[in-house]
């Protein structure tokens, strides 16, 4: 190996004074022999001040563990890198990632050569990413918070109405069926007897409301107990039902066997019930009904359920209201209903972690699509005998 010649030694001091990062040679007792341009930037101190004098005394240094131990590493292992704490001369604290090196220098006792990297900047975005974070994640949690307790509010508040509005409701009831039966051909003419029959009608229609609406409210408060479900044979009891209410009606029904799901029994019962129950509904005015009960699934999705029909259908450009509460795509007088049937089926979906969607075209039919989260996505089909 050829000896560095003076020019070579004065070319090297030149490069290592202008080194990106501070660099830094000191004596195992501590005192700074060599003291580059970017070490003079970074922690304020002239080459002047900083030559002879200890460095850590100098920088004020805050190691991770002891010095002692540190220098020990050193000279056992011949290195150490770790995070100290420095303090520059105007008194700001920075986060250095500093690398000791021990070096033989011939003609003298060994150096420790030092190279340091400043990463305060990383560490203050560190502690205020963090400090954001935490600050949303309380204001998410009060927010959870006010929002559960409104929640509940309201689902007591929708119970309690509609439990107390019951009675009035029945005791009108009462009183117009009294009336009806007692004063019919008397005293009542044909237009009070109208009248009558609608204030009947009315209050029945109000009746079936309240009714719906308690539905609607104890959904979000039933505790869900899921259990591998036979879907096919839960679509055949309910439409054995369904026949059995309007005996009169031919409707060609198809449902795939073998369906599977993990779901709560009563809650998944009410889903079938709803869209199986306007599926009926709504193909009473066609000429050929036809129901369909079937599944699909992907490899990396969720099972997909769906129940389609060739029924009055629906216009997609008002699809957003099909799950609102009491909103009716179709006039009372066209298909009976409260409204509240597909309301209480999508928080039935979302509380199995699902999703709910419809494809439809007016005088086409519609198709009604769910899913019921991870827990069913094996679970597609019974085994076929």
């Amino acid at each position: 190996m050829s000896t560095l010649t003076a020019d070579n030694q004065t070319l090297q001091a030149h490069l290592l004074d202008h080194a990106y990062e501070p660099i830094i040679a000191w004596e195992l007792d501590g005192s700074i022999v060599y003291w580059n341009h970017a070490a003079e930037e970074l922690y304020g101190f002239s080459r002047a001040q900083a030559l002879g004098t200890g460095i850590h005394q100098l920088l004020n240094s805050i190691h991770p563990i002891p010095l002692a131990e540190i220098l020990a590493q050193v000279e056992t292992l011949t290195q150490w890198s770790g995070e100290v704490v420095y303090h520059t001369s105007a008194g700001v604290t920075l986060s250095i990632d500093s690398r000791l090196l021990l070096i033989s220098v011939p003609g003298r006792a060994p150096l420790i050569l030092q190279s340091d990297s400043d990463n305060s900047i990383y560490k203050q975005a560190e502690t205020a990413m963090r400090q954001v974070y935490e600050e949303l994640e309380q204001r998410v949690e009060e927010r959870t918070r006010d929002l559960a307790s409104a929640n509940k509010e309201l689902e007591s508040f929708s119970y309690s109405v509609s439990h107390d509005l019951r009675a009035p409701l029945r005791s009108l009831q009462g009183f117009t069926r009294i009336l009806l039966l007692d004063y019919a051909g008397k005293t009542l003419d044909e237009r009070a007897v109208d009248l009558m029959h609608r204030m009947t009608a009315a209050v029945t229609r109000m009746g079936q409301l309240i009714e719906d609406l308690l539905k609607l409210s104890q959904v979000t408060r039933t505790v869900i107990h899921p259990q591998p479900l036979d879907l096919t044979a839960m679509a055949a009891i309910i439409f054995d039902g369904l026949k059995e209410r309007d005996p009169a009606r031919a409707v060609d029904i198809r449902v795939e066997p073998g369906i599977t799901a993990v779901a709560d029994p009563g809650l998944l019962r009410a889903v079938l019930e709803n869209l199986l129950g306007n599926a009926w509904k709504f193909t009473g005015k066609t000429a050929a009904p036809q129901i369909t009960v079937g599944v699909t699934a992907t490899p990396d999705s969720d099972t997909t359920y769906f129940i389609q029909d060739n029924g009055a259908g629906f216009d997609m450009e008002f699809a957003d209201q099909l799950f609102a509460p009491f909103q009716r795509l179709h006039r009372a007088t066209e298909f009976e209903g409260t409204g509240v049937g597909l309301a209480t089926v999508q928080r039935i979906i979302h509380r199995h972690g699902g999703r709910i969607w419809a494809e439809s075209s007016p005088g086409h039919g519609a198709k009604f699509f769910f899913t019921l989260g991870p827990a069913s996505k094996s679970k597609k089909r019974l085994p076929q005998t």
